[in-house]
């Protein structure tokens, strides 16, 4: 309920939808609504600190996927950067190798480290 209440009070009308704020709790928010390229909210990030964000690289993917409950492709996709066909490419390869396993959903393919015994 309060979650949609602030929503309302800040006129939030389509998803995805982030508010920015600085560290001045006087200052309004900066609403960005609907989806952009990463460049684009690195750049607010930037203007609102007034210093350089630079991009860290994420984990290796083992490490990674060890580090969830649960993952799906698509979020794999989105964090690597990667296109569909590299993304199965590479979790192939670690299923293959024994460190993952495939959950059955049908919301999608999820993946999981396998637990050692």
């Amino acid at each position: 309920q309060t979650d949609l209440h602030i929503s309302r009070e800040m006129d939030i009308n389509m998803t995805p939808s982030l508010v920015f704020f600085n560290e001045d709790v006087h200052s309004e928010g900066l609403k960005v609504e609907g989806l952009y390229p990463y460049h684009i909210y690195t750049y607010i990030i930037q203007e609102l600190i007034g210093t350089e964000v630079e991009k860290q690289l994420p984990p290796k993917l083992l490490d990674y996927i060890q580090s969830q409950s649960i993952i799906s492709e698509q979020e794999i996709a989105t964090i690597y950067e990667w296109p569909e066909k590299i993304v199965k490419r590479e979790l192939k390869k670690l299923q293959l190798q024994n460190y993952i396993e495939q959950q059955d959903s049908v919301h999608g393919d999820f993946w999981k480290f396998k637990k050692s015994k």
